[in-house]
């Protein structure tokens, strides 16, 4: 698949983000990687730059626990699908970052009401399981990888507020190196 961007309009940039798409492709994420994403992360790295990999729905569906419940099962297979994304990557090493979920805070606190058709709103009890789970299989698979916080949309104070939610529901603990922050206008 690949892309034909011009690289050399890029140089200069530090970092490119971009959707994983594994399930929503029918792609095991092997597949997808060595049909897709290894040549995109392998073109922006030849020029230095680092590629933010999102990893949410379109990574792996699986029983689709927004529309079906199941959470549980769900943090723990998205985990697994998730480690299965870092084997693949870690040969890039710190040339790439894993971003899991992204806009998940809509719909939360001040946003309640606020419905974004491109992303799925997780509740904090249910982010958390996912994020436990996605951090601990990426660590383990791509050692020394930075794991960022899913793009939070809803506006400063709420977003803090939904994270520091999501890190009570994991002892205190917030396992990742950054937060990703949409302003729109903020």
């Amino acid at each position: 698949d690949g892309h034909g961007l011009d690289l050399d309009r890029l140089d200069g940039l530090g970092w490119v983000r971009f959707v994983f798409w594994a399930s929503r492709d029918n792609r095991s994420p092997e597949a997808a990687y060595q049909q897709r994403y290894r040549h995109i992360i392998q073109s922006y790295a030849s020029r230095g730059i680092r590629s933010l990999i999102i990893l949410h729905q379109d990574t792996y569906w699986g029983n689709g626990p927004w529309l079906h419940g199941g959470w549980d099962e769900y943090a723990r297979n998205f985990g697994k699908e998730c480690g299965r994304v870092a084997a693949a990557c870690a040969e890039f090493g710190d040339m790439v970052a894993y971003q899991v979920f992204n806009e998940t805070d809509i719909g939360f606190g001040d946003d309640a009401g606020n419905p974004n058709h491109s992303a799925i709103g997780i509740s904090p009890q249910h982010y958390a399981a996912i994020l436990d789970h996605a951090a601990a299989a990426i660590r383990a698979a791509h050692p020394g990888a930075q794991i960022i916080i899913g793009g939070m949309k809803t506006g400063p104070t709420n977003a803090i507020n939904y994270i520091k939610q999501v890190q009570q529901m994991l002892n205190g603990r917030l396992p990742v190196d950054a937060v990703a922050y949409h302003p729109y206008g903020r």
